[in-house]
């Protein structure tokens, strides 16, 4: 009994991108193992496999076509703001190679691909900034800043205490004196 397109496309299903062997095929089925081998042999299945690989293969490009904007707005980020030379260095070479910057054409004139070229290293250029050093005086509790330093004791001020009774002794001794 010749097998059905549905049945050969769940073959193939199965045995590419599952990797089932020929045994678990015929249990998924309902068949015996040498049913399916059979099937496998034949012209049906193998144009099956390839209008499936065909298929696979386009559904990959797609996405891989979807993802190529990101990438180019990836590396394009790394090159423009990235803080390693190096990361900036590689993105502007790979961005480059994939514009074909690399290859020579021959309608283009050298000076406009100099002139990319330098647009690349001035993109990848990256500015020094001077360092900023500030000089400020330690703060009471050291040198840490202050949600790093220790809590301070709490410390009682006993003046205005002891300034009221120094006051009252010596107005007492001022009384006497007087008397």
């Amino acid at each position: 009994m010749p097998a059905t397109r549905a049945e050969l496309l769940r073959i193939a299903e199965l045995s590419i991108r599952q990797r089932k062997s020929t045994p678990d095929i015929a249990r998924e089925i309902g068949v015996n193992a040498a049913t399916v081998l059979t099937w496998m042999r034949q012209s049906d299945y193998v144009d099956t496999v390839y209008t499936l690989r065909k298929k696979w293969k386009q559904e990959a490009r797609a996405r891989v076509a979807g993802l190529a904007e990101d990438v180019m707005l990836t590396l394009e980020d790394l090159m423009r703001y990235s803080r390693n030379d190096r990361i900036k260095y590689e993105s502007a070479r790979t961005l480059g190679e994939w514009l074909g910057l690399d290859e020579p054409e021959a309608d283009t004139k050298g000076d406009e691909r100099d002139d990319l070229v330098e647009a690349l290293k001035l993109a990848t250029t990256r500015t020094q900034a001077a360092p900023t050093i500030v000089f400020l005086p330690p703060s009471p509790g050291g040198l840490l800043p202050e949600y790093l330093q220790a809590p301070r004791p709490a410390v009682l001020d006993v003046t205005p205490l002891f300034r009221s009774t120094t006051e009252e002794k010596e107005k007492e001794k001022e009384g006497e004196e007087r008397e």
